[in-house]
């Protein structure tokens, strides 16, 4: 493959162009991979401005873990599905709690019936979270 490198070009702005050309590949595993285009060039002679913008660390996510079950509830609705459970069911409704990661899923037959399912999820939440902390 290092053949067909035209020699009228400088080694210098051929591994630039193989550079761009694998997608801004580093240095080091583009020597690993052509290894005739680095005969008289060391990797670290090679800066590359995107390269190095794009490697720019951000301030770590501050993750709010709640302390207690049922703080933070998510919910997703899908469907309508391709295919028909078993009870003519077509629509789904996951219920994840943000503390312990436990999931409910209700299968419904229209997407109508969200609300109803919505509030008798609350009531067992609200009955299971007094006996889980203790008031009565």
């Amino acid at each position: 493959m290092a053949q067909a490198f035209s020699t009228n070009k400088s080694a210098d702005s051929e591994v630039w162009l193989w550079h761009k050309h694998l997608g801004h590949l580093s240095f080091g595993y583009l020597k690993k991979l052509l290894p005739k285009l680095f005969i008289k060039l060391s990797n670290s002679d090679f800066k590359c401005e995107v390269c190095e913008l794009t490697k720019s660390h951000r301030v770590p996510f501050q993750m709010n873990k709640n302390l207690t079950p049922f703080m933070v509830i998510y919910s997703d609705v899908w469907g309508p599905a391709n295919n028909v459970s078993l009870n003519d069911k077509w629509w789904f409704i996951s219920f994840i709690d943000d503390h312990t990661r436990v999931t409910w899923i209700c299968l419904m037959k229209s997407k109508s019936e969200v609300g109803s399912l919505f509030k008798q999820f609350h009531k067992m939440i609200a009955t299971i979270s007094l006996y889980y902390t203790g008031s009565t």
